[in-house]
């Protein structure tokens, strides 16, 4: 039977997909394709989803009047909201200065 949740990358692999990132020229024309954006993207989304989920089984064990759970509790909703959103498919945004 197949697994409902997709697989985590390898933790190794993230520094990797985030000096591809990092060395993109926004600028230049040697923008990443659009199918190779979103496979990140997707990666990025799967990790993080990932990472909110230990983290929110963790803020369990703090005591309920903890502020370190109040901020932990904020964080997670914000995460919640943002690694749900669908990817905005527009060209690359330049700015004016």
């Amino acid at each position: 039977m197949a697994s409902l949740t997709p697989a985590v990358p390898d933790k190794a692999v993230v520094p990797a997909n985030v000096e591809k990132v990092l060395a993109c020229d926004l600028e230049g024309a040697d923008l990443p394709s659009v199918d190779l954006a979103l496979g990140l993207l997707e990666r990025f989304t799967i990790c993080g989803r990932s990472v909110a989920g230990d983290l929110r089984a963790l803020c369990i064990s703090l005591p309920e009047d903890s502020e370190a759970r109040r901020g932990v509790q904020a964080t997670l909703s914000e995460a919640s909201r943002r690694l749900y959103l669908a990817p905005v498919l527009r060209g690359p945004v330049r700015l004016r200065v």
